[in-house]
């Protein structure tokens, strides 16, 4: 006798659940292209960090070497405007809910304070005589706006509408201080040690200090993911680990990363929680998913430096400051054409490639370009699909079993 086995609908469910499956691997982001460079363009002299307002879908480069800030348009990949601010700007810092650049002239001791709807230095905020400032972060939430002293171990907070300084925050750490952020959602600053090794946590109460490197490393870049509350500080020193991972919440060090031979920069895109370091010494830029702790895709670029990413958009912008370029690379959610076209602007020439990038691990929150229409597309094609051979394999199924109850025809 022959089994009877499943009945039609029951194969075809098992059908439907293993395809639909299928095509939710297809929409996984990340598993299409990998990270690549698009555009390199040329600002001003000896660029050190960069910022992005992702409500404009702008970038603003701090450029040490000529005292300027170039401004980018993100939506065509061009600099628009140049705007002189002090001397030596080493910071730069945007709240996109005012709209509004903060930069650091460590030469000045001085803050430059840019409307980003004119892109026009509306107000200078002098600081201290020689206090050196390094580095600027800005909480949205609060407008609050938080300026690092590399020399007298000083946070100065600066009100957004009086523009001018209403506290000084004190740090127990080493003087040195460099690399610094700020967690909007607990109004948490983050101030790294250049010669401690260690990291200031401080808020509107307790300040804790906690050791992350050997004394005589520097960390000279600190990053934030409020989503998850997680804190990100590399150490640009030579040597390995070079970036490590804490718990926000317990102020506890999870992991410690090898993100090549030091680490200048670092950047989180909270979307996607990938993190994104840069190795001046090592020529790369890793991208590191937040899930995982691991390094999931590293490109090769020359002289990367100072680092920042669009939330929104998922490019990721990288200073050369040896060059004078800035280097745009495609992020997860913003698929890059090859082209070797150039057009010249106010600065220079805008040189058009693509470069494809080693990746180690196609897993993670960032890295590969998903193509979402055409997986989309692929996931409608299924669901029509096997929703027509069900209802057929039902239809089938119910015209026999009414042939049975009516039984044999009669003669």
């Amino acid at each position: 006798m022959k089994p009877l086995g499943k009945p039609p609908h029951i194969r075809v469910t098992f059908a439907s659940v293993g395809l639909l499956l299928l095509g939710f691997v297809l929409m996984r982001p990340g598993l299409v292209a990998a990270l690549s460079l698009t555009t390199t363009l040329t600002v001003g002299q000896s660029p050190y960090v960069v910022a992005v307002n992702p409500t404009t879908n702008t970038v603003y480069v701090a450029n040490q070497g000529d005292g300027t800030v170039s401004v980018i348009d993100g939506s065509t990949n061009t600099v628009t405007n140049t705007i002189p601010v002090g001397n030596q700007p080493s910071g730069i810092a945007v709240n996109p809910t005012t709209n509004t650049v903060y930069v650091t002239n460590s030469m000045d001791s001085t803050v430059s304070v840019i409307d980003g709807s004119t892109n026009t230095v509306t107000n200078t905020i002098g600081l201290p005589p020689n206090v050196d400032p390094i580095d600027i972060a800005v909480n949205p939430t609060t407008g609050l706006v938080f300026v690092a002293s590399y020399l007298y171990g000083s946070v100065y907070v600066i009100s957004d509408t009086m523009n001018s300084i209403i506290t000084n925050l004190t740090s127990s750490g080493s003087s040195d201080e460099a690399g610094m952020a700020v967690n909007p959602t607990t109004n948490t600053i983050y101030l790294g040690s250049y010669n401690g090794g260690g990291l200031s946590v401080i808020n509107s109460t307790t300040e804790v200090n906690l050791g992350l490197f050997a004394t005589g490393a520097s960390i000279s870049t600190v990053a934030v993911n409020p989503s998850t509350n997680t804190v990100y500080a590399g150490a640009g020193a030579f040597g390995s680990p070079s970036l490590a991972v804490i718990d926000g919440k317990s102020n506890t060090v999870t992991t410690v990363l090898n993100a090549g031979l030091g680490v200048d920069g670092v950047a989180v895109d909270p979307s996607t929680n990938t993190i994104y370091a840069t190795s001046d010494a090592n020529d790369t830029l890793d991208a590191i998913s937040g899930t995982t702790n691991t390094v999931i895709e590293t490109l090769n670029l020359s002289g990367p430096t100072g680092v920042a990413v669009n939330p929104t958009t998922g490019v990721v912008y990288i200073t050369d400051s040896f060059s004078n370029k800035l280097y745009v690379v495609g992020g997860p959610r913003s698929p890059t054409t090859a082209t070797t076209a150039s057009s010249t602007t106010s600065q220079g020439t805008t040189t058009t490639t693509t470069q494809t990038s080693t990746s180690s691990s196609t897993g993670g929150g960032g890295g590969g370009v998903p193509e979402f229409p055409y997986q989309f597309a692929t996931a409608a094609v299924f669901t029509v699909l096997l929703a027509a051979s069900y209802l057929l394999v039902r239809r089938r199924a119910s015209l026999k079993g009414s042939a049975s109850q009516e039984g044999p025809a009669r003669l």
